[in-house]
């Protein structure tokens, strides 16, 4: 839902029930050092789709605090205009720092799997993991198939990828 179709759906609600509708929905976010550091494009799909699988596994809202400017600004210029898909899958907001609970998670290690579900029990409102890349296939495993919907060239790409790979070739890969 864009934001234009999100202020409809708030002034219907309002119309209906003389105020908006208010969300309860506890969130996860990571600190996503690639995204905001000027990672690759590698490690920052990494962090993002590690976010989402981190998410469904403790059945919460895959969230990016706005608050940090670096972070939107990988996402507008790098992310959003290549893997439009994988952007809808996260809600940007502003969550304040105050009412994040903040566990380290992967802490100091880019590549090792930390089972995310030791933090199911966390009943606070908005979880921060704190933690490094999260580039494991662990984290996304349980959602590879969305993953790859995800990931998906749109039309244009796709076009624009047959025309670079020669015609000889393009049966070489999965």
């Amino acid at each position: 839902m864009n934001l234009v179709e999100s202020r409809r759906v708030k002034e219907h609600e309002i119309q209906i029930t003389g105020q908006p509708k208010l969300k309860h929905e506890k969130t996860i976010q990571t600190l996503l050092f690639a995204l905001g550091g000027g990672g690759g494009l590698g490690n920052q799909l990494f962090e993002l789709i590690s976010l989402r699988g981190i998410s469904e596994t403790l059945h919460r809202k895959p969230i990016i605090n706005v608050v940090n400017y670096d972070n939107v600004q990988a996402l507008l210029n790098s992310i959003q205009p290549v893997f439009p898909k994988l952007m809808e899958q996260y809600e940007l907001r502003i969550i304040p720092q105050d009412s994040e609970t903040k566990r380290k998670a992967n802490f100091g290690d880019c590549c090792k799997f930390d089972d995310p579900f030791k933090f199911i029990n966390i009943s606070d409102d908005h979880l921060l993991l704190d933690g490094h890349y999260f580039q494991s296939f662990k984290y996304f495993s349980h959602i590879r198939s969305s993953v790859r919907e995800w990931l998906a060239p749109n039309r244009i790409t796709a076009l624009r990828a047959e025309i670079l790979l020669p015609a000889s070739h393009r049966d070489d890969f999965m």
